[in-house]
């Protein structure tokens, strides 16, 4: 009889369709919101530029592996491409800065969150993160203390306050 022949032909297609939209829903992207702090952040997935945050419903193929978050003036933050959430938030932190301390009188000398750096003039390297206080100091004259900011650093010498009724 040819019904156990059908039903065997029914029951190994459809076997196979399901199998095959298995195969078929893994392979298809899925879509994901891309945020940073601050905004604007390149965002490229294993290398491959999608744009600039803040980005929705973005296709990610579901063999990606990793998100790079970049933007000038901030480290870059790498993020594993999530398999149970639909959206990445990376955090950007400033890249450390450079600063030239200049003091006058010269030879004063320089603590970065307590940390001895060295005498002045000098150029030193300041975390932006939880940025720690600089103090200088010089021997007859009043400690000055400062948290630097890259943005509003003086250019100019920083004019230490003799101690009053030092000679």
């Amino acid at each position: 009889s040819l019904l156990p022949l059908l039903l065997g032909l029914v029951i190994l297609l459809g076997g196979a369709g399901a199998g095959g939209f298995w195969f078929w829903t893994k392979s298809q992207p899925r879509a994901m919101d891309l945020y940073s702090e601050p905004q604007g952040a390149l965002v490229q997935l294993d290398g491959v530029s999608l744009g600039l945050t803040n980005l929705d419903r973005v296709p990610i193929k579901r063999d990606a592996k990793e998100f790079t978050f970049s933007m000038k003036g901030y480290l870059p933050v790498r993020v594993a491409v999530p398999k149970d959430k639909d959206h990445v938030r990376a955090e950007l932190e400033r890249e450390p800065f450079s600063i030239k301390v200049t003091t006058d009188p010269p030879g004063a000398e320089l603590f970065l969150g307590g940390k001895s750096l060295g005498v002045s003039p000098m150029q030193i390297q300041v975390p932006s993160k939880n940025t720690p206080e600089l103090v200088i100091r010089l021997k007859g004259y009043q400690p000055y203390s400062v948290v630097p900011d890259k943005d509003t650093w003086p250019d100019d010498t920083i004019r230490l306050s003799p101690v009053t009724g030092a000679n």
